[in-house]
This record gives C-alpha cells, structure tokens and sequence, in this order.
C-alpha cells in the first residue's frame, strides 16, 4: 500500500514556522504594551496624588517657592505622561503591524494546507478505487475457480 507524500510538506511546515513566530512575537509586544500601560497608570497616580498634596497645602498658604516647585514637578510630570502615551501608540502600531503580518502568514498557510488536503482526499479515493479493482481481481479468480 503506497504510503501519503505531499510534496509541499515543507512549505507547510515552514509556514506553520513562520506564523508560531509571529504569535509569539505577538504576544511579547502585547506583554511590553501592558507594561508600559502600567507605568503610565503610576504616573497618573503619582500626579494624582501630588496634586492633591499641594490643594491641602494651599490651604495651610504654601510659600511661592513650594508652589514653583510644585508647577515645574507637574510640568515635568505632564511631559512623562506625554512620552509614555506616544511610547504606547508606537508599540499599539507596532502590534497591529505583527498582526497583519500574522494574518497573513495564517491565510498563506491555509492554503497550502487546503492543497494538502485536497491532494490526500485525491490520494485516498486512489486507494480506495486500486483496493476496489484488487477486490474485483480477487472475486473474478474466486467465481472462476469455482466455475471450473
């Protein structure tokens, strides 16, 4: 009995390749997103915090100076929170870039894997029709020896 060979196997196996590394690139970007979400939420909370920090000193009369500081540190705060919402929208560009690409890599798979299939539903009617011709070979000899 022959035995299945696609001949593109390789392919497939190659593809199958390429789209387990772009999940789990994927999945590193998602990881990093999420930690930089984090650090954005602190450094909300942080300015959060201070803010409520300099109203209650307001109302004990801060110095001038204390205030200054106060405005230059929610400022400098502004500015974090800034640079941490673009670093965000570079890796959230960056994640929909890896996922076209693992679309992609997935469809181009698929494929293949459907030219797999219909090449070894081909092969098993094959089979199936030379295991029904050795069947009627086997029958036809069966009658004629009976016959004689």
């Amino acid at each position: 009995m022959p035995k299945f060979r696609f001949s593109l196997q390789r392919l497939i196996d190659v593809r199958k390749h390429r789209e387990e590394v772009l999940i789990n690139e994927l999945a590193v970007v998602k990881r990093k997103y999420l930690d930089e979400e984090e650090i954005l939420e602190d450094l909300k909370e942080l300015l959060s915090i201070n803010v409520r920090r300099l109203k209650e000193r307001q109302e004990r009369i801060a110095s001038i100076e204390e205030i200054i500081l106060y405005y230059n540190y929610f400022t400098k705060m502004d500015e974090e929170i800034l640079k941490q919402k673009e670093k965000l929208k570079k890796i959230q560009e960056e994640i929909n870039i890896i996922t076209e690409k693992l679309i992609k890599a997935s469809q181009e798979k698929r494929v293949v894997e459907k030219l797999r299939e219909k090449h070894l539903s081909e092969f098993r009617k094959l089979i199936e029709k030379l295991e029904q011709s050795d069947m009627d070979e086997i029958g036809i000899n069966l009658h004629y020896r009976k016959v004689r």
